[in-house]
């Protein structure tokens, strides 16, 4: 069976389909006849790895002749891995530093709300800023692979999910039966001051 899939790394929207752009070449490009290695290593970094990891690749042998063969840009990837490696820093942390940023995408104090701002706007993240702390605080972000962890961490959120919504049920229904008794107390309490009044009234 022969696939040909063409990948534009230029293109914006490559970004964002990128789970299922790796998914489909781990699947239809590894090929052990051919020598497909050094590109499927550097899809391996695009679908899990950082930054760090595309230098460490680019200090191997054979990778400038990989990215000639491909007419793979050095700068496009270097730009769409410290979007990554944001997503993989917003999917550890729900709070992250600005130092921390700053390190794993190796830029200046001063380029990290950029690259922030960078990830937002692309659809991967959702997140707010704190500049006073100098903390990025993550409200939702892109998974770049899911697997058995990713299902662990799921199941987790869910059943806390499911535990805070029984709670609000629970308590819920305490406040509609102490309103109920509260409404009944004071029918009861009114009957008393009416029969009062009328044996007033009477005398």
């Amino acid at each position: 069976m022969c696939v040909c899939i063409y990948v534009n790394m230029q293109d914006c929207n490559f970004i964002n389909n990128i789970s299922f752009i790796f998914f489909l070449l781990f699947h239809f490009l590894y090929n052990p006849y051919l020598d497909t290695k050094p590109l499927y290593e550097l899809l391996e970094i695009f679908q899990t790895g950082k930054l760090e990891d595309f230098y460490q690749y680019l200090s191997t042998t054979t990778s400038p002749m990989t990215l000639q063969t491909w007419g793979i840009d050095e700068k496009t990837c270097i730009h769409h891995l410290r979007l990554l490696s944001l997503c993989s820093l917003a999917a550890e942390h729900e709070e992250i530093p600005y130092q921390a940023i700053a390190s794993t995408l190796q830029v200046s104090m001063d380029q990290v709300e950029p690259w922030v701002i960078s990830a937002v706007s692309s659809g991967l993240m959702n997140a707010k800023m704190d500049q006073l702390s100098q903390v990025v605080m993550v409200e939702q972000c892109v998974v770049r692979s899911f697997g058995m962890e990713e299902w662990k961490v799921l199941q987790t959120r869910l059943h806390g999910w499911k535990k805070n919504v029984g709670n609000i049920i629970t308590a819920l229904k305490q406040q509609q039966v102490s309103s109920s008794n509260s409404n009944n107390n004071t029918t009861a309490s009114s009957n008393i001051v009416v029969s009062l009044s009328q044996g007033v009234t009477s005398i």
